[in-house]
């Protein structure tokens, strides 16, 4: 009898377990039907400044973030893989290259902005979130908005030391991209149509690789002419050994060297690729309700498609040297060596 009663009793524990493990399968599947938003509108959920545990998050969404932090902070503290600036203290790192950052002290949050990299729809939604602007929501917020207010927050501040007081205190997050995608992506912004802030970058790389001498005083009469710089010749110019030199524009500037990701700790590192997926996440990490949709340009074309369309016609050894140039933005981030660029190269 007390032989029955022992195994009954581990039956009925294993039983109270198992109800209590359904239900919460299926409150966790109803709270998080709750997260997702369609409307565009952007409200906090409470004046609470709580930090959200990672542990509150789909363990799916987790383990993808711990995977980005670990693969990061393994490179970062690996030896044998070495680029400029890697092993800076932050003391080291110089006050020009502190320009991307952008702090919000009412959300206690530091973003790192890379260009190419979604950053001007990330700073439209600070731009709300901040109480910077009359504007509560993104449909009404003005084209271009966006920089005028943080150019203006940034003129009066040391960032420097501005961001470091705000490390340990605010919640940091940072989105990449496909260091050769970001690149087509930037080509195809600012090259292949007029674009006066980059005329002097492309009267450069026509006279140097294109053979052009009698360039026109300015961009749109350039293209008029049928003037414009290849792809080719854009690589050429990054890989010019006095470009790779000196300090990169930022739009094309490694984001090594625009985040300092081996020096600073983000908690949040997003990507393009899963923009959708990370935005929830994000949004519940900084404890704010926001719903919204990014542009589908962002997975409006794939990886490989993009990258067979623009390099089809670049010389292998050139795809190799810009690999070379942008190897710390693939090995921190996890994204692959091209290969197939390789395999399939005249």
């Amino acid at each position: 009898m007390r032989q029955f009663r022992a195994c009954w009793s581990c039956g009925g524990l294993a039983a109270i377990f198992l109800v209590a493990q359904i239900l919460f399968i299926l409150y966790w599947h109803q709270r998080e039907a709750k997260q997702t938003w369609h409307a565009v509108q952007i409200s906090h959920r409470s004046s609470s400044r709580e930090k959200v545990r990672f542990t509150d998050k789909p363990a799916t969404l987790l383990e993808i973030q711990m995977q980005r932090k670990q693969k990061l902070l393994a490179a970062c503290a690996d030896p044998n893989f070495t680029f400029p600036g890697k092993n800076w203290d932050y003391d080291e790192i110089p006050k020009r290259e502190f320009g991307s950052f952008i702090a919000i002290d009412n959300v206690k949050l530091v973003y790192c902005a890379v260009p190419k990299v979604a950053c001007s729809n990330w700073k439209r939604v600070l731009a709300i979130v901040s109480n910077s602007t009359v504007y509560k929501d993104l449909a009404h917020l003005p084209p271009g908005i966006e920089h005028g207010l943080f150019d203006k927050w940034k003129s009066d501040k040391d960032l420097k030391t501005f961001v470091q007081l705000r490390l340990d205190t605010h919640k940091t997050f940072i989105f990449v991209r496909h260091p050769f995608v970001r690149l087509i992506s930037l080509f195809r912004n600012k090259f292949e149509s007029p674009n006066s802030y980059v005329f002097h970058h492309v009267a450069r790389m026509l006279r140097l690789y294109g053979n052009v001498s009698n360039i026109p005083e300015n961009s749109k009469k350039l293209f008029e002419m049928g003037i414009k710089p290849t792809f080719t010749h854009f690589i050429q110019y990054l890989l010019d050994p006095k470009n790779e030199k000196g300090f990169f524009n930022i739009h094309w500037r490694q984001v090594y060297q625009i985040c300092h990701p081996c020096q600073i700790d983000y908690d949040f590192i997003g990507k393009i690729e899963t923009m959708d997926k990370d935005i929830t996440y994000l949004m519940n990490l900084l404890n704010l309700k926001v719903a919204f949709q990014f542009p589908s340009k962002y997975q409006s074309a794939t990886t490989n498609n993009l990258l067979r369309k623009y390099f089809g016609d670049v010389p292998i050894n050139l795809i190799e040297k810009l690999y070379k140039l942008y190897e710390p933005d693939f090995v921190l981030f996890g994204y692959s060596r091209p290969q197939f660029l390789y395999d399939e190269a005249k």
